[in-house]
């Protein structure tokens, strides 16, 4: 089974069984009609909106303004966020309470008969049971609702890099590192205009995008071309690719681009800056950083990285700057050093430095799944600045 169909198969097959559990909990509640009534609409309402996802997608005929904002992000939530805990949750409780039956040295003693509830009164274990049943649907709409309402929403991260290796002339150079903009489904219309201004606005040396120009669709292509060629800088803009732009077809995605704007497919492009030249190196997504130095052509000139993924800095030797993305800050954080960044990844967000070397990781202007926490969309502006060897 291909591990598509096979992710499939295991989200759905966690639908149901949430859906039987919880609908068997709620039969004991009082006025059970109401409560599985919601519970059933909300799981077909997400069971249905990803099966119609994954079935198109399969066909090849995916688009994904088919589908409304807020279906297509109540089911990425409720999938990626919601479910995967209340299923552990499932299981963990499954097999303590196997344990505590192996471990119970006798028969419990009978437990005395409960006083009768009141009339009119809720039993507190069926309110808890059903108001427990409830809640990860509740949370899921939340955090979609909070989600949405926040996706044209970025900031401007400002940084400045100390790096030995600067030529003098170079101190002070400016650079708007842009990154993940993700156009598509969460990432359209009028907040590509404020990128576009926001960036011009700080009147960089060079504007850089390291990938994932376009979320899946080369449908909304265009609109990612028009971002790029919208940018201003006194020496350009260059731009390397993400795993998103090379999902649906990789050939086109790099004619189509390279024809709009500079894009470093383990190409190196020169730069003159005045008295100083600059090498500007693009990764290919799940190119080799080793073969791509080799093909260095002006070993005189300060070479800066350009990689998608940020572990490309560990192969890095030599190179003083290399700027990512990918990581998107870690998306769901609980603080700056707790959450998805640092499980996924050993660089997730902002200035990393290891010998005579520096790292800056962005969190991305855009987004793909529509909900951030602790990570904020960003378009991080770098000052290089002269620093004493260390």
């Amino acid at each position: 089974m291909k591990p598509f169909a096979l992710i499939a198969l295991l989200l759905i097959t966690a639908d149901l069984a949430w859906w039987w559990k919880s609908d068997s909990l709620l039969r004991h509640a009082r006025n059970p009609g109401r409560w599985r009534v919601f519970l059933a609409c909300f799981m077909g309402l997400v069971v249905g909106g990803l099966a119609s996802l994954l079935a198109l997608r399969a066909s090849g005929r995916f688009s994904e303004n088919a589908f409304p904002s807020v279906l297509f992000a109540l089911v990425y939530v409720w999938h990626l966020v919601v479910l995967p805990p209340l299923i552990l949750l499932w299981i963990l409780s499954a097999l303590l309470g196997k344990t505590r039956k192996l471990l119970r040295p006798s028969p419990p003693l009978p437990r005395p008969t409960p006083a009768p509830e009141p009339l009119g009164a809720l039993p507190r274990r069926t309110f808890l049971g059903a108001a427990l049943t409830a809640s990860p649907a509740l949370i899921a709409l939340g955090a979609t609702a909070r989600g949405l309402s926040s996706l044209d929403h970025f900031r401007i991260r400002r940084l400045e890099v100390p790096l030995a290796s600067l030529p003098p002339s170079l101190d002070g150079l400016s650079i708007a590192h842009v990154s993940d903009s993700h156009v598509g489904r969460f990432t359209h219309g009028r907040v590509l205009e404020q990128i576009v201004h926001s960036t011009n606005a700080l009147d960089a040396d060079l504007v850089l995008f390291t990938g994932d120009l376009v979320n899946y669709s080369l449908d909304d292509l265009p609109a990612g071309l028009e971002l790029l060629k919208g940018f201003r800088a006194r020496h350009g803009v260059v731009a390397v690719e993400g795993n998103h732009d090379l999902l649906a077809d990789p050939r086109r995605f790099r004619k189509e681009t390279a024809a709009a704007i500079p894009l470093l497919v383990n190409e190196s492009l020169r730069l003159n800056l005045g008295a100083s030249t600059i090498e500007l190196l693009g990764l290919a997504w799940g190119g080799s950083v080793e073969s791509l130095l080799q093909k260095r052509q002006n070993p005189g000139a300060l070479p800066l990285l350009l990689a998608h993924h940020p572990h490309a800095f560990d192969q890095a030797e030599g190179i003083p700057l290399t700027l990512s993305g990918h990581t998107h800050g870690g998306q769901l954080m609980l603080n700056e050093r707790l959450g998805v960044g640092p499980a996924m990844f050993r660089y997730w967000s902002g200035l990393y430095r290891k010998n005579q070397r520096a790292l800056v990781v962005s969190n991305g202007v855009g987004n793909w799944f529509p909900l951030r926490t602790h990570a904020p969309a960003e378009i991080t502006h770098l000052i290089l600045r002269r620093a004493e060897p260390t």
